[in-house]
């Protein structure tokens, strides 16, 4: 009987999920549904959790022992440790600015263990750093990568990124998703209100939405983040009690976050940079065309999925064709099904990674 084929997501973000502890963001969805598409394809899944070992949804979790507070010089027994016991195919890393992916890469390559790197943020590459403690973390993160023979892109900007470090083994996939993951919508509000989802940092201006409830008092707003900044999430709390038409509803888990898509009318993006945000795949799977400064490999526009906007005056002018163009938004809607149905499939995803690996 053959051997069944081993992965390790080197991260605690899918127990952090399932489990319901801290805030949920990108990383912990999408390596979640890549442990779950591994494990619907027979593999045997491992991943890591802060205080406990535990199996979950055909997921086996080992015991983090706090990895985190280790230095250095620990990190490495423990790392070769895991990966001589579990012995696994195939380990997956993703994000940035961890400089335990040196060690890791190191022992994978001792081993002959095959080892993916997968971007998450289009600044997961960039090593600026201002602090010692930030420069040495990022150099031996620098170290890690150059060491990892595979990549995966989000987007052809990262793709562009992994090449500088004489990467030829790259792979574009954006994020995937499943239907199986959405919430029911959300009866709070009647339908046709814009939403806007993210932690309330700078980089992600949510000002401009706050603008634009300003600028368009007969549309309706509803803001959803947790605070990453306390002054930007007290001026959204302020904007909450001084508009009518604007509902800041401060940090939610990740299922009611995603009850609120369904009811909207556009899901609107204001950051600063993304990789590719799961915030788009939660609108896109229900309909909801993307308002956005971003556009990563030029979905939004080659795809007629929503429409780009870089500046607050660009949302106003599409906020008010949305409301008042009903053809010009049933088109988009009629766009967005002919193209999700085949643009984010975990098993494709899944034959893309194994494909690259072989």
């Amino acid at each position: 009987m053959n051997k069944k084929r081993r992965v390790i997501f080197w991260s605690t973000a899918i127990s952090d999920l399932l489990v319901g502890r801290g805030s949920v963001g990108g990383i912990n969805v999408q390596l979640y549904l890549w442990a779950k598409t591994f494990n619907e394809n027979g593999w045997d899944v491992y991943s890591f959790d802060l205080s406990d070992v535990f199996e979950k949804e055909g997921i086996h979790f080992i015991k983090d022992k706090d990895t985190q507070g280790l230095t250095m010089i620990s990190y490495w027994p423990f790392a070769f440790r895991t990966l001589k016991k579990t012995a696994p195919d195939i380990v997956i890393l993703r994000g940035g600015k961890n400089r335990n992916a040196y060690p890791i890469a190191v022992c994978c390559r001792m081993l002959g263990i095959k080892c993916v790197y997968m971007g998450g943020s289009d600044v997961d590459l960039d090593f600026d750093a201002s602090s010692l403690s930030e420069r040495i973390n990022k150099y031996l993160f620098a170290r890690g990568i150059k060491m990892i023979p595979y990549m995966v892109a989000q987007n052809s900007f990262q793709a562009d990124r992994m090449q500088l470090f004489g990467k030829d083994k790259i792979v574009i996939i954006p994020n995937i998703w499943s239907d199986t993951i959405c919430s029911e919508a959300n009866k709070q509000f009647d339908p046709g209100y814009f939403i806007w989802v993210a932690n309330t940092r700078p980089l992600k201006r949510p000002e401009w939405v706050i603008e634009l409830a300003r600028r368009n008092p007969l549309s309706r707003f509803v803001m959803i983040g947790g605070n990453s900044d306390n002054r930007v999430f007290a001026e959204c709390q302020a904007a909450d009690k001084e508009l009518a038409n604007l509902s800041f509803l401060g940090p939610k888990d990740f299922s009611e976050a995603d009850s609120y898509f369904g009811r909207a009318k556009a899901f609107l993006c204001t950051s600063e940079f993304e990789g590719f945000p799961n915030t788009f795949l939660q609108a896109w799977c229900r309909s909801v065309p993307v308002l956005s400064t971003v556009n990563p490999n030029n979905l939004i526009t080659d795809n007629n999925l929503g429409d780009v906007c870089l500046s607050p005056d660009d949302f106003d002018r599409q906020i008010k064709r949305y409301e008042n163009d009903n053809e010009y938004v049933d088109c988009k809607i009629e766009a967005i099904k002919r193209y999700f149905s085949k643009g984010h499939s975990p098993s494709q995803a899944y034959d893309k990674l194994i494909k690259l690996t072989q």
